[in-house]
């Protein structure tokens, strides 16, 4: 016998029939704990204090009927329990075992000597039923978790088998625009863009072989003809003892759509870069070539005439070379910042002197209005850079005849300092994109003016390493501001900050 040694409670109120029975068992090997009561209650104060293994139930009992203890289905309850009775028929039999009662049994001698047989049997069945509801209980748990994982998952996924799509996911569906219905009638391919067609049936036949093949992009024909790119991924498997395949389908269209954007960032930096590069290089390169066609007396005459314009040049592609350099900085690889108490008005002199001569090419006026300042600690070569971005974009973008106003001031412990102009302005939808790198407004390409979209980008990084603020304010048709606040700092160091 499995259970040799079952603990058993008998409840009859009958004392020669419980007698009988547990003499039996005890008979049959089962005489190591064997408990009796005469009552309901007196069995359920047994129960709570210590549960048997069986329970050996008379149907009718001096405080109620044995049906009260019972739990349906009988593998939900802690324990099997057995009805018996002195007089039964076939529909108490069915009550019983609809109730709850594993097993059901009129009394007489025979079956009190039946009775250890009759335990082990109902021990073993109650144990299988108990498994079997616990296997059940976990495959529907495991079914749950599939089906959760299958119908919320990111990516299509797709079950086939030669050509037929035995299954498809919720996802895959909200990709294709079909429903289950239609893709039941058709083949994989023909939801395949027709020039990935023979990629996609070798990749098939290699699947079919028990292959894990390469990961495949192409494009899906979505149900109302337009396309759509994805990479799939798949791996053979076995469906009703067949070969099949598991189909793992990403949308690509994010991804293709940001290389397309990048690979277009890139053509137009690569395009601003050239173009700011040219300019002066070959304002430069016609001097030049001026001069060498003069008299070396009178090209010594006129050179005093073009140094200027070298000056201004080189300037312009000494501040463009530092933007670009930069703009490639990452988090990892900082902008080493030496700060150095300094005389930040003196820097914002400079930076107007520098810009003058192209603010009047321009035809617009610079001006400067500057406060007694204590000194600050700051870098002041990147300083410098900031206000030669800001300025020279003020001016860039300015009306002929306009103006820029430049200020510096104090207040508390903050350093201000502003670029105003009253340009174009720049539609509220673009401004703060314009701190992105190599990004530029739609005025700038629509005027043509030239620049490369890192000016904004690197000066904010220059200033937050200084601990300070960048901010912008535009009106169309008005005019931008530009605002750096920097804190008041005046330890000086030589080390990067």
């Amino acid at each position: 016998m499995e259970y040799t040694q079952p603990r058993i409670l008998i409840v009859d109120d009958e004392a020669a029939h419980a007698e009988a029975i547990r003499r039996a068992l005890e008979g049959g090997g089962m005489g190591n704990e064997i408990r009796v009561a005469g009552a309901l209650a007196e069995y359920r104060a047994m129960v709570s204090s210590s549960p048997p293994d069986i329970a050996l139930l008379d149907l009718n009992l001096p405080d109620g009927k044995a049906l009260e203890v019972l739990t349906s289905p009988p593998e939900a309850a802690p324990f099997p329990i057995i009805i018996m009775t002195s007089y039964g028929d076939e529909r108490t039999a069915v009550e019983a075992l609809k109730a709850g009662a594993l097993d059901y049994l009129v009394k007489s001698a025979g079956a009190f000597m039946d009775m250890p047989h009759t335990v082990e049997r109902a021990l073993r069945d109650w144990r299988l039923q108990r498994a079997k509801q616990q296997a059940e209980e976990a495959l529907l748990e495991s079914e749950e978790k599939y089906r959760i994982v299958v119908e919320q998952a990111n990516d299509g996924i797709v079950m086939l088998q030669g050509r037929k799509m035995l299954f498809t996911n919720p996802r895959f569906l909200q990709m294709s625009g079909y429903k289950d219905e239609q893709l039941s009638t058709l083949q994989f391919p023909q939801v395949v863009m027709e020039e990935k067609l023979a990629k996609i049936e070798d990749w098939l036949e290699r699947l079919e072989k028990g292959e894990t093949p390469e990961a495949l992009e192409f494009d899906l024909i979505r149900v109302d003809g337009s396309s759509l790119p994805v990479e799939a991924s798949a791996g053979p498997l076995r469906y009703r003892d067949r070969p099949a395949a598991l189909l793992v389908l990403r949308d690509t269209s994010e991804r293709k759509e940001a290389e397309r954007k990048m690979q277009k960032a890139r053509s137009d930096l690569l395009y601003a870069v050239s173009h700011e590069l040219k300019t002066p290089l070959m304002t430069m390169l016609q001097a030049q070539e001026l001069l060498n066609e003069l008299e070396d007396r009178e090209a010594l005459a006129r050179f005093r005439d073009y140094q200027e314009t070298w000056q201004r040049n080189l300037l312009r592609l000494h501040r463009m070379i530092n933007n670009l350099v930069d703009s490639q900085r990452t988090a990892e690889t900082a902008f080493p910042m030496r700060l150095v108490s300094s005389q930040v008005e003196e820097i914002i002199k400079s930076v107007h002197r520098e810009l003058t001569g192209y603010a009047q090419m321009l035809q617009v006026d610079l001006w400067l209005e500057l406060e007694a300042l204590p000194a600050v600690a700051v870098d002041v070569e990147a300083i410098g850079r900031v206000a030669e971005n800001l300025v020279t974009n003020a001016i860039k973008f300015s009306h002929k005849g306009g103006c820029v106003n430049l200020r510096l001031w104090m207040e508390g412990d903050t350093l201000l300092f502003q670029v105003e102009d009253h340009g174009s302005g720049i539609p509220f939808e673009e401004q703060e994109r314009l701190f992105q790198p190599f990004i530029r407004g739609r005025d700038a390409d629509r005027r043509g003016i030239p620049g490369t979209g890192l000016g904004l980008f690197v000066s904010r990084r220059i200033v937050e390493e200084h601990g300070g603020t960048l901010t912008l304010e535009s009106e169309e048709g008005k005019g931008t501001r530009v605002t750096v606040r920097l804190p008041w700092k005046t330890q000086s160091s030589q080390e990067p900050a």
